[in-house]
């Protein structure tokens, strides 16, 4: 969004916004040819818009309160589409060409958005399904493409044919109509295969079809001229729960004596099964040892638990048999894998496997697992698969972790392999964070662990209020309804995100912004934040929020806080933050206690929780609003109703809020506070009758209900003072915003006082509105 001022540009630097809780969201772009880049783009939806992020690497060197060194992902570009279909709720691309993403939406539409040569993107609408989509896959075919969508209603489908105009069509899938958690299409034995995950109360089951392009009800795929249709080949069962996730790995040739894959899949039931293809040339069309594809499946399983140990006993029997043009492929159970204590929520196979063989997996119960099998035995089944490394885990931190962590476990986990040897993984926390962990290696060449890096965060609700430091803009403050309050602050790097360029071409400023710190983390929706320490010294680094508690707290920033400003601020391009020296009147790190709304002094013992952390390196999430806490010094009362504006002024002591307006006092009123004081502090009955404020003139203009005030002196010149040599007056300019619908019918009014205007609209000066800007 650009804001429409004539004459003024503006450009994306950083866009700070959570990813959202939802699986089959996550996914690496590969990185632009012709940028020089050695790192992939990560893709990730931030409420109805997609977000593009890449690694940069600081000017000068910054580490993490882990040990390792900072590599910082930043989106700097975001795609929007130009209607609201509202939220995000999974996203795809195509393995073959990246730079086609595919989105599904709460709504139930499905769009594409296609990158061209000069860096837009365009939008297409592939459909509409009845119900919110809550996984898609998409896979280039002979004639062009096929995208699948689950629904709770079941699964729908659509082709683009390349020789029809480029126009996407819906398929028949009247065979699909079930309740369905995940699809996965895949290739193997020729044919493209589609790998359907139930969600079922009981017996759920991966339903499994070939995709026939042609006349051919045989078997596998066709190139004849008759209707595309799905061939449905029987069912996978053993899982005792919703299927939630499906991966697929693939090797070898027919030639070679053979094609072999590997399919993955993940249940809410904690566990994960893998199967193995084993796909040869048809030899006979009796097969004594494939089941009855057409079998039912239901009822098989009177109790969950015997089920499960019954297809244990079954060995390396084939549970199903594809049945392709010249192939069959025969698919057995390889492995079961336990050791999750919660939802699987995803699993993906490493990059180079069969090279690697490793699995990722995440899950709810807040870990991220690398399986690794054991020694294969021929002929005593399938090796054992087991966790090698555990992420993660320690999520939970001092007091359980903070509001917007991965608190609630992960919903996603992709693998960050890259040409130069680096190996890395990035979790998707269901709060909105996006955690990366990177294999380091020890400098012998020996040996090496796993470090947390620093997060991808952002406010997972509304942002309700912003507020820079009033001195130098040296940090930004924001709040919002996820209940929290976030530091931002600028940090040098040495590239930009290539994605994006300024409307000169020119690389964009060499800064960005990133999340160092929580100083609240409330039980109540924060809705106003105004820092009020705006001289040197003592009074500076302060801030107010106000909350739907009713209460304004004040708050003041921690030496450590301090600390990591100055480190930060080098070689930014901003004024540098003075080498903090050991402040007595702050102290060095705050704590909430438990069950708790205000941030309390940390005392000895409770410091010794905290002591360990680096104050001039990067917190990790776990850590933003454990130790980045700033202490609550006192606490402000009187309003009756939830806090909605704060605002002060540099040269007066006083803090206004949202209030009331009141009548002059008449001649005949005035006589009954005639006996009152005025150099006395009022009693209590007198506050609301003797200390009222007169009301010189109304302002209107908004059709909504006002919920946020600025003001802000402004020089007068020599052309707008008094023709009849009056003192001049100081002109005050006021901006003044409302509650509205959507963007379109948001603005910004701006008044001024001090000049000759009347009442009502006529001392508007100016009005804002937003122009939002489409590809």
């Amino acid at each position: 969004m650009v804001v429409g001022i004539q004459g003024a540009s503006c450009e994306l630097v950083t866009h700070a916004a959570s990813s959202n809780s939802a699986s089959h969201s996550l996914f690496l772009l590969p990185p632009i040819d012709d940028s020089g880049g050695t790192r992939a783009r990560l893709v990730y939806p931030s409420h109805g818009m997609v977000s593009i992020a890449t690694p940069l690497e600081p000017q000068h060197a910054i580490s993490t309160s882990s040990g390792g060194t900072a590599t910082i992902w930043s989106c700097g570009t975001t795609i929007r589409s130009s209607v609201g279909y509202g939220s995000i709720t999974c996203l795809t691309s195509l393995s073959s060409d990246g730079d086609v993403i595919f989105v599904g939406y709460s709504s139930g539409t499905l769009l594409t958005f296609t990158s061209t040569f000069d860096g837009e993107w365009v939008e297409e609408l592939v459909g509409v399904v009845e119900k919110s989509i809550t996984d898609v896959s998409a896979i280039p075919c002979s004639k062009g493409m096929l995208v699948c969508v689950a629904t709770s209603t079941g699964v729908s489908t659509f082709q683009k044919l390349l020789d029809e105009n480029g126009a996407w069509m819906s398929m028949d899938c009247s065979r699909l109509r079930t309740s369905c958690g995940t699809v996965l299409l895949l290739r193997h034995g020729g044919d493209v295969v589609l790998c359907v995950g139930s969600a079922l109360p009981r017996h759920n089951t991966i339903r499994l079809f070939i995709f026939a392009d042609g006349d051919n009800d045989d078997g596998g795929g066709g190139d004849g001229g008759g209707e595309a249709k799905w061939m449905d080949q029987g069912a996978l069962v053993g899982h005792l729960d919703w299927i939630s996730c499906l991966d697929f790995a693939s090797w070898g040739t027919l030639e070679s004596g053979g094609t072999e894959g590997m399919l993955a899949s993940g249940s809410q039931d904690h566990r994960i099964r893998l199967w193995r293809f084993h796909t040869s040339v048809i030899s006979s069309s009796n097969d004594t040892t494939a089941p009855d594809v057409n079998a039912d499946t239901t009822g098989v399983f009177e109790d969950g638990e015997e089920g499960d140990d019954f297809l244990l006993e079954a060995g390396n029997v084939a549970r199903l048999v594809l049945r392709h043009k010249t192939t069959t492929s025969a698919i057995t159970l390889e492995a079961l894998l336990m050791g999750h204590d919660d939802t699987v929520s995803s699993v993906a196979f490493h990059p180079h496997y069969p090279a690697v063989q490793q699995l990722l997996s995440s899950s709810m119960d807040r870990s991220v697992f690398i399986w690794e099998p054991e020694e294969y035995n021929e002929g005593e089944g399938g090796g054992v698969w087991t966790p090698t490394v555990r992420l993660g885990n320690d999520a939970g931190g001092i007091l359980g972790a903070s509001i917007g962590s991965y608190l609630l476990g992960y919903v996603d986990a992709v693998w960050d392999v890259g040409g130069d040897g680096r190996v890395g993984v990035i979790g998707h926390g269901y709060g909105g964070s996006l955690q990366p962990f990177t294999f380091e290696r020890n400098n012998n060449g020996g040996g090496g662990g796993w470090r947390a890096g620093v997060c991808l965060t952002g406010h997972f609700r509304g942002v309700s209020d912003l507020c820079w430091e009033p001195r130098s803009g040296t940090y930004l403050l924001s709040v919002g309804k996820d209940q929290t309050c976030r530091l931002w602050a600028p940090i040098p790097v040495t590239s930009t995100p290539t994605t994006h360029t300024s409307p000169s071409n020119e690389p964009s400023p060499r800064r960005i912004w990133h999340e160092v710190g929580r100083p609240q983390v409330h039980g109540y929706d924060i809705n106003t934040v105004e820092c009020v320490g705006h001289h040197a010294g003592p009074g500076e680094h302060k801030f107010v929020s106000g909350s739907d508690e009713k209460q304004i707290r004040v708050y003041d920033a921690p030496n450590a806080t301090l600390r990591l400003l100055h480190t930060l601020t080098q070689n930014s391009g901003l004024p540098i933050q003075d080498e903090p020296a050991e402040d007595p009147s702050r102290i060095e790190r705050a704590f909430l206690p438990s069950l708790g709304l205000s941030n309390k002094s940390a005392a000895d013992e409770d410091l010794a929780q905290v002591s360990d952390l680096n104050s001039n390196a990067l917190p990790l999430e776990r850590e933003l609003g454990v130790s980045t806490l700033w202490p609550e010094t006192r606490k402000l009362y009187g309003h009756d109703t939830e806090l909605v504006c704060l605002t002060s002024r540099i040269e007066r002591a006083f803090l206004p809020s949202l209030g009331l307006s009141n009548k002059s006092a008449a001649d005949e009123d005035l006589a009954q506070d005639s006996d009152l004081n005025s150099n006395a502090l009022p009693l209590e009955r007198e506050l609301g009758v003797s200390t009222l404020w007169p009301e010189t003139r109304k302002l209107y203009g908004h059709d909504t209900e006002l919920v946020c005030l600025t003001s802000v002196p402004v020089a007068n010149t020599g052309e707008d003072k008094e023709e009849d040599g009056e003192e001049e007056k100081e002109e005050v300019l006021v901006a003044s915003a409302a509650k509205s619908r959507d963007v379109n019918n948001s603005d910004i009014r701006l008044w001024s006082f001090g000049r000759s205007q009347g009442s009502g609209q006529k001392a508007c000066v100016g009005i804002l509105k937003v122009r939002q800007l489409m590809k």
